[in-house]
Order: structure tokens, then sequence, then C-alpha cells
């Protein structure tokens, strides 16, 4: 888990960088990382329920990062 967690968190704090060097714009942060927050959507991509609770947990834990914007 935390191999995925890591690529997604980086993800993130890329997107992060590029609104505070003005590259893009708030709305368009929360516009890219709205598939990272979208759950049932997820979920209803993966098959392995020990997947699907992992992906709970990644997008639990880049939602507390996400906010920070």
């Amino acid at each position: 888990m935390t191999d995925y967690l890591q690529e997604f968190e980086t993800k993130v704090n890329e997107l992060k960088s590029l609104v505070e060097s003005g590259e893009i714009s708030h709305d368009e942060y929360y516009e890219l990382v709205e598939d990272f927050k979208d759950i049932d959507k997820i979920r209803d991509q993966i098959d392995d329920e020990d997947a699907k609770i992992m992906a709970e947990k990644i997008v639990s834990h880049l939602s507390s990062i996400i906010s920070l914007v």
C-alpha cells in the first residue's frame, strides 16, 4: 500500500506546487484531484475486496492532503 500511497501523494503535492507557483488556479487543482477523492468510482473499478479496502485508506489519506490547499 505504501508504494501506491506515495505515488498518489507525490502527484497531489506536484499539483499543489503548480497552484503555489500560479501555473494552475485553485479551481483547476480541485478539478484535477477530484478523481483521487471519488471513492465510489474507484471501488466500482476494483473487483478484489482487499484492494477496495486499500483504496479507501489511500483516498482517506489523500483527502486530508488535498484539502490543505
